[in-house]
């Protein structure tokens, strides 16, 4: 068959628009990252088997709206990030994207380190990214009036309690409204006797109560603290104050007065009952304080639990466990990592779906509703109650010390080195103090 030269011509437009068309759908570019330069950025989180699917997730989902830029997720130990990212910032290699409170060190020897990009010019460029944010999460990572850190999540600190073993002593439950006075520390003592199981064997005991609280927020909770104001605001430890608050040696007595009646369990105890997994999810302690981290666990539990207020001393204080997601001060492509950060931050997206994964209290306010109806349903509550233990937690709640005072692995390190032998009373808790400041003040 004879083609006359118009038809030729037809034919060959018609074949080259549709090899154009296919070129596209193959790629899966879009018109706006057409001819955009391919980027790869990395993206440092800890290890998590809860939330790995999330990552995977935000990382495949993203580079699908985004072709030209590439994640490169890398999964560390969280034993390991310290380390990890000193040598990488060190080497002039660090992740772009990352949440600097994933580390011993925290928020604050990072931020000194010039580690963090300012976030200020692009929140001021895209300002719906925190409208969802309390002021007062924002102002954790906001210094010298420049913003460091996007919030993503913000975990209040409670009283956790196996209903179970409640119920078969015939106590009632602990109260979620944080000015009830009636739940004092007496009051929890008194409970935490009546669930305790003595038994030679470790195997058969059940301890009624157990701190999951470092030392310094054990004071918090009696209204006192290590350090000082100057140095939470300065970011940085000057004279440690252990001994000039009386608030401080109170609290940790209170601690070690439970230990030593074997309400609590031992440094050595608890070293052992973890080695078959964390000692109030296997059923060995009845009620444990905590941070609401702990929720993404208590799935695992073959129990009925509830969540209280931590019981009302007079100046308590407690830990919120507030993250940020950062981007490196020398990443070579913060504007790509900007649109990475809002997109895993999203509320509508990637922070909705870190919810439904791990059960992290959320920083945006639009997702709470939902995060109180999902908690409810696990512990068994009253939409009502999980919202008044959260709102209680934020009120009398402050950023945790370690993601407020720069070096703090180091500062922690002091402490564990010797609290041991107060809890076990081998040490008075005065005498520890002592060794512990002069520990303190021996630190550059």
């Amino acid at each position: 068959m004879h083609l006359g030269k118009k038809t030729v011509r037809c034919v060959i437009v018609v074949a080259l628009t549709v090899m154009v068309v296919a070129a596209c759908r193959q790629g899966g570019t879009d018109s706006t990252d057409s001819g955009k330069e391919k980027v790869e950025l990395t993206w440092l989180v800890t290890s998590s088997p809860q939330r790995e699917p999330w990552h995977k997730e935000m990382v495949e989902k993203f580079q699908n709206e985004h072709p030209h830029i590439s994640i490169n997720l890398q999964q560390i130990p969280y034993a390991d990030v310290d380390q990890k990212l000193q040598t990488l910032i060190a080497g002039g290699t660090p992740p772009d994207i990352w949440c600097p409170n994933w580390s011993q060190s925290g928020f604050p020897t990072f931020q000194a380190m010039d580690a963090l990009l300012d976030l200020s010019p692009y929140i001021e460029k895209d300002p719906e990214v925190v409208e969802g944010i309390d002021d007062n999460l924002m102002e954790l990572y906001r210094v010298d009036g420049k913003y460091y850190g996007i919030p993503f999540q913000n975990y209040g600190s409670y009283l956790y309690y196996n209903k179970e073993l409640f119920d078969k002593r015939g106590l009632d439950y602990p109260t979620t409204d944080w000015d009830d006075k009636s739940w004092s520390w007496d009051q929890m003592v008194e409970y935490a006797e009546k669930l305790t199981v003595t038994s030679e064997d470790i195997n058969e005991r059940t301890f009624g109560f157990m701190s999951n609280d470092e030392t310094n927020k054990q004071a918090w909770l009696f209204g006192g603290d290590f350090f000082s104001a100057d140095d939470y605001a300065n970011g940085e430890m000057e004279t440690p104050q252990l001994l000039d608050n009386p608030k401080n040696v109170e609290a940790i007595q209170a601690h070690v007065d439970l230990i030593q009646k074997g309400i609590s369990p031992t440094p050595s105890q608890t070293e052992g009952l973890s080695e078959i997994g964390d000692p109030f999810i296997s059923g060995k302690v009845a009620m444990a304080t905590n941070g609401g981290f702990a929720f993404i666990n208590l799935k695992a539990a073959d129990f009925d639990w509830g969540v209280a207020a931590l019981p009302y001393v007079e100046g308590r204080q407690a830990s919120l466990y507030t993250d940020p997601w950062s981007i490196s001060a020398t990443s070579d492509h913060p504007d790509e990592a900007w649109e990475f950060l809002k997109y895993i931050t999203d509320p509508e997206h990637g922070a909705k779906r870190y919810l439904e994964y791990t059960d992290a209290t959320p920083a945006h306010r639009g997702l709470l509703e939902d995060w109180y109806r999902g908690i409810a349903e696990e512990a068994g509550m009253a939409y009502e109650e999980i919202k008044e233990v959260h709102e209680g937690s934020q009120r009398y709640g402050r950023g945790s010390d370690n993601h407020q005072i720069k070096q703090f692995s180091s500062i922690r390190r002091v402490i564990e080195q010797t609290m041991p032998a107060v809890y076990d009373g081998s040490m008075s808790v005065e005498e520890g103090f002592k060794v512990i400041e002069q520990g303190l003040l021996n630190l550059d």
